[in-house]
């Protein structure tokens, strides 16, 4: 299987993340925002290569770098193992669930005849190397052997004589002869005749871990000591810690050396007196280092990529600070992502690319659970345990405050336009914010207060919280200065929800409550709070759907779209939905898209551009979708491309328009070649007319209006020829 490598070019910030940035492309295309701490192999090729966690990071000698990934044409995360073919110029990727993509030029091979074998039941690559036009695969069950000049496997090797299953963890060729570290000791064959095997004496050497050629000479090593082959006095050692990675450059050995969940980068000498060129204040665990030229190249699995040479640094790959996700929060071209409880830093993503930032003004940000962004002037809302922390980016000021109570970690902040605030706390309930005083609402007994998550403010100003452990919804309204509770359940005349464990919480456009249960989806409607309000359960026919919307389907997430359009996280994927839930108009999963799992913790859809965010279990990714949030006035519309290019056969858009708009295309005499109605504040044309045929070359009218007639606007276009 081969797809073409549509790869993102990108210039190289050496100190802010500005790789990736928030106006992600094209309708319909996708954009990975992987974290890139996590740094495991670099190699040399005709570029610098680096194995990130779910990535291949690749640099060029001017520092421009270009991500290798599921949204340019890999077909799977979990990179494991990466080697460079000089011969034919390709880059060779081992993954963790066994597939192999073999890289070259533009063009992405995929080869998975291991990953669909039913002959090995543990079929984990432990190392890969290339000898000539072979790549050999150290597995756990032999050695694979790939033509990677037919694109094939070649044979399956079994390095014991018997053919028998044998736990391959490394192979090296020595004198032309192919030597393979395994459970049971050192073997060798002539490189190419896999048939006859020699056990090597290796001298009683104990708990050796790794091979490596240096000065024509094949070296053994174990967590602290280095063997010349045939030797069983150590020619190099380190005194303290554990060898993780050797490489030499052909006059000296460098070893990154783990202490504790410190590391280091040492320079052996066979006088034992080891330089240390990168020490442990700088290095946490460096599993992967590359001499190139004056330059040493550290890859350190818990912190990223460092350069150390006259101008020593941490290398800015983008992307966020880790992978998972604690809270979300998206505004206009602003998104921010928090981490969680014990955790230290946050996330944001603007026009100006990936910030991860640790501290805000002598501020340490840590254990940020809750986040948002207020609609009035931009500013960061952070609940950082039971403190209230405010940031404004553009006065650059930092206000903390500790609403009472002053006890239970914020999990919920809501701003409204009005300028009140509501708090969800844990082991309290609802903390409000009227003018400048805060008042607390707990929880009434008998409804536990813990693992409180998720809490939304109705445009009715009904309260509803997701309750923990299956306790269905809590709704809240203060009436009179008094504080009413009620809870739904599964019950007719009680809540009618479809489970009892409640999972997600969304209010669309309309004012409807879509509640997500781990058993499909029940839409509110609900006035006062003292009246009975029961769920409708939507139904959708088609589709792979005949009955009740997402039944027996955990519904992760759900979030509204500038159309009124419901984008849904569950197991299987993210589904988009139309406004009233009866059709399904979109669902990506990791088998049709670049998804990275198909678990979809939360979804994020910036408004102005309408960049869909998904939060899978594994990475972040985004997707370019169709509806934008619309306007209440219109304004100068916004036509691109324009003039269409004759060579351009995508999507034209027309944007910065009133909420589904109305739009029509006339050509200069007046003549209706095509109609369409905006998703949100967006329309997209195809270029053609009403019977489907390519217009001609010339200028075109676009002519706006609203529902009522009141907003009006007309653009023009240019379509050159060949469109």
């Amino acid at each position: 299987m081969q797809k073409w490598l549509c790869v993102i070019l990108c210039i190289l910030g050496m100190h802010e993340g500005t790789i990736a940035q928030m106006q992600l492309g094209p309708i319909g295309t996708w954009r990975a925002h992987f974290a890139n701490d996590s740094i495991q192999q670099i190699i040399k090729g005709d570029h610098l290569y680096i194995a990130a966690a779910n990535q291949v990071i690749q640099i060029n000698a001017n520092q421009e770098i270009n991500y290798l990934n599921t949204t340019t044409g890999l077909h799977a995360i979990g990179v494991h193992k990466i080697a460079w073919a000089p011969i034919t110029a390709q880059l060779v990727i081992a993954y963790k669930n066994s597939r192999i993509d073999i890289v070259q030029d533009d063009q992405v091979t995929l080869i998975d005849d291991l990953s669909v074998s039913n002959l090995f039941s543990d079929k984990t690559i432990n190392d890969l190397i290339v000898i000539n036009n072979y790549a050999y695969l150290s597995c756990n069950f032999g050695i694979v052997v790939i033509d990677l000049l037919k694109k094939e496997i070649k044979e399956t090797i079994y390095p014991n004589n018997n053919r028998q299953i044998i736990r391959v963890f490394q192979t090296v060729n020595f004198q032309n002869k192919l030597f393979a570290l395994t459970e049971n000791g050192v073997w060798s064959s002539i490189l190419g005749q896999g048939a006859n095997w020699i056990q090597e004496n290796t001298n009683g050497i104990n708990g050796i871990q790794n091979m490596f050629l240096f000065k024509d000479q094949l070296y053994f090593n174990n967590q602290q000591h280095l063997y010349a082959y045939s030797s069983n006095i150590p020619t190099y050692q380190i005194n303290a810690g554990s060898i993780q990675t050797i490489t030499t450059d052909g006059a000296q050995i460098y070893a990154g050396i783990a202490y504790g969940n410190k590391g280091a980068v040492l320079q052996l000498n066979s006088n034992k007196v080891n330089t240390i060129l990168v020490d442990t204040n700088v290095l946490s665990r460096p599993v992967g280092i590359l001499k190139d030229g004056n330059t040493i190249w550290v890859a350190d699995n818990n912190k990223g990529l460092y350069q150390n040479n006259e101008q020593s640094k941490w290398v800015s790959l983008g992307g966020p600070l880790t992978q998972g996700s604690g809270k979300i929060a998206i505004a206009n071209q602003q998104l921010l992502m928090s981490y969680g409880v014990n955790k230290i830093g946050m996330s944001s993503l603007n026009e100006n690319g990936w910030s991860n930032i640790n501290q805000i003004q002598n501020l340490n940000l840590t254990n940020i659970e809750a986040l948002a962004i207020d609609p009035m002037d931009q500013s960061w809302w952070m609940g950082m345990g039971a403190q209230l922390v405010q940031y404004n980016p553009n006065q650059k000021s930092v206000t903390v405050s500790l609403p009472h109570p002053n006890v239970g970690a914020i999990q919920s902040i809501q701003q409204n336009t009005d300028g009140s605030m509501t708090l969800l706390k844990e082991g309290v309930g609802l903390v409000v914010k009227e003018g400048t005083q805060w008042n607390s609402f707990p929880i009434p007994a008998g409804f536990l207060t813990t693992n409180l998550k998720q809490m939304i403010v109705g445009s009715n100003g009904l309260s509803w919280i997701i309750g923990p452990f299956q306790q269905g919804i809590l709704l809240f309204q203060k009436q009179n200065n008094q504080a009413r509770w009620r809870q739904l359940n599964t019950g007719k005349g009680s809540g009618n929800l479809p489970s009892m464990e409640v999972t997600s919480i969304a209010q669309d456009k309309d004012g409807t409550i879509w509640v997500g249960t781990d058993n499909g989806i029940a839409l509110y409607q609900c006035g006062d709070i003292n009246e009975a309000c029961d769920a409708f359960l939507p139904i959708v026919e088609g589709n792979g759907f005949n009955g009740y919307l997402f039944q027996k389907e955990t519904i992760y997430c759900i979030s509204v779209d500038g159309a009124n359009q419901k984008w849904i996280g569950t197991n299987n994927g993210a589904w988009l939905i139309s406004k009233d839930g009866t059709e399904v108009l979109q669902h990506f999963t990791t088998e049709n898209s670049p998804l990275p799992n198909n678990k979809i913790r939360a979804i994020g859809i910036e408004p102005s551009e309408g960049d869909v965010f998904f939060f899978t279990g594994n990475e972040m990714i985004s997707y370019k979708g169709q509806a934008t949030e619309g306007s209440t006035a219109q304004s100068k519309i916004k036509i691109y491309p324009n003039p269409v290019a004759p060579a351009y056969n995508g999507p034209i858009i027309i944007k910065n328009l009133v909420n589904n708009a109305l739009v029509k295309i006339t050509n200069l005499n007046g003549q209706l070649m095509a109609q369409t109605r905006a998703l949100g504040g967006q329309a997209i044309w195809n270029g053609r007319d009403q019977n489907q045929h390519k217009v001609a070359s010339g200028m075109y009218l676009i002519f706006v209006r609203d529902e009522a007639g009141n907003e009006k606007a007309v653009g023009k276009i240019m379509i050159t020829a060949g469109y």
